[in-house]
């Protein structure tokens, strides 16, 4: 018998997925309460809407090729330390209870307050996860792939801290977040890497939480593209992973600031062009950014 999932999404102006096996179905604006109120049609004072994505989990549909793991996307996704040592079944048993979806750029996958339904675990693509305070929003993090997000919520089955949308078109697998509850209690080996995870996670956010603390601007740019460069691996050079309003957000500046901090950095010997970064002396730039002694 076959059985339904959801998502909510908010899509800009008049984009909604477009895929003959998922049911879209408009569903209209939420009230501050949580309520949901009649639907409204864009071109009545409003720019967005809200949609109910129906998903049919049936056998059928979790064969078709959109919608699953194509085989050559399995292995990259099961390197992850998430589920590399796992019970290789009980792997496959949450590889075939995922699904597999292209969103388009500016999507809002989750917003803050929502129930975790899914873990996402980013295939291609780029995603922003964010928080707002009144008409004010602060990038927390930018996701590149293989990755997944955001683990803390599943595991506790609590509302969202954070909110996630896609930086140009991606693609996503979405793990039911109650399937994979059930596996980290049957599976040892998930469980200590779940474990693990969540504890990384908390070394990131004190580094973080140091790095606005302890550095000047243009020292946590400097800091950032030191972080990339080791990432990278590439010669001399390190590619923007965002736009720059993107990475000012990350960054805590406003554009502008990252303006001048470009500018400062000159001095250091580094040049930018579109988003490719070069330092002619990558030892004076460590010498004024002052890197972190423990490793992330």
């Amino acid at each position: 018998m076959a059985s339904l999932g959801y998502v909510f999404v908010h899509l800009p102006e008049r984009s909604q997925p477009a895929h003959p096996l998922i049911q879209v179905k408009k569903t209209g604006s939420f009230g501050e309460n949580g309520g949901r109120t009649d639907p409204c049609e864009v071109g009545e004072g409003v720019t967005s809407i809200h949609y109910l994505i129906i998903i049919n989990f049936s056998p059928a549909i979790r064969q078709a090729r959109s919608l699953t793991l194509r085989p050559a996307e399995k292995p990259e996704v099961a390197n992850l330390p998430l589920f590399r040592a796992m019970n290789e079944e009980e792997r496959d048993r949450i590889f075939s209870g995922s699904f597999l979806q292209v969103f388009p750029p500016q999507l809002v996958l989750f917003e803050v307050g929502q129930r975790a339904d899914f873990l996402h675990v980013l295939v291609d693509g780029l995603a922003e996860l964010y928080t707002s305070v009144g008409d004010r929003d602060t990038t927390m993090r930018i996701v590149q792939p293989v990755r997944s997000f955001i683990l803390a919520a599943v595991v506790t089955d609590l509302p969202y801290l954070m909110s996630a949308r896609t930086l140009e078109s991606s693609r996503v697998l979405l793990v039911p977040a109650a399937l994979m509850r059930e596996v980290v209690r049957k599976d040892t080996a998930l469980m200590e890497a779940t474990m693990r995870e969540l504890a990384f996670g908390y070394r990131d956010l004190v580094l973080a939480l140091a790095d606005m603390k302890l550095r000047q601007s243009a020292e946590r740019l400097a800091h950032f593209i030191l972080q990339q460069h080791d990432v990278q691996g590439l010669p001399e050079t390190t590619v923007l992973p965002a736009e720059k309003r993107v990475l000012a957000s990350l960054l805590g500046m406003t554009p502008e600031n990252l303006s001048r901090a470009f500018g400062l950095l000159g001095k250091q010997g580094v040049s930018l062009k579109g988003r490719m970064v070069r330092m002619s002396d990558r030892a004076m730039l460590e010498t004024f950014a002052r890197p972190d002694k423990v490793p992330r």
